[in-house]
């Protein structure tokens, strides 16, 4: 269903989509962190370019998931756990194209 979605968006000229993942932040067990990578190799498909959102903290155990899946881009929370920025940038490597801003709700 979401890959036909995301299809019928790219033939609007949607180039990005955003797809929230808090519950990445949280302890997953291992069944979860599969379905998390089946889904997105499924997705990888889509016509557009996917931008993973992560909020409410940090990735901790789910780092390495989070990095590996295949989207263009990936969004963390920074201002939560600020100490990850570190880690994924280095995760993704030099060339990934890491731009960091920061908005915060108040």
């Amino acid at each position: 269903m979401y890959s036909e979605i995301l299809a019928r968006l790219a033939t609007q000229g949607i180039e990005w989509v955003q797809l929230d993942e808090p519950a990445l932040v949280q302890d997953l067990p291992l069944a979860w962190q599969q379905a998390y990578e089946r889904a997105y190799h499924r997705l990888q498909s889509a016509p557009l370019k996917l931008l993973l959102a992560t909020y409410f903290g940090g990735l901790g155990d789910n780092l390495s998931l989070a990095t590996r899946l295949p989207v263009a881009g990936l969004h963390i929370d920074a201002v939560r756990a600020p100490q990850q920025v570190e880690s994924v940038i280095d995760r993704l490597g030099p060339s990934s194209g890491a731009i960091g801003w920061f908005y915060r709700w108040t």
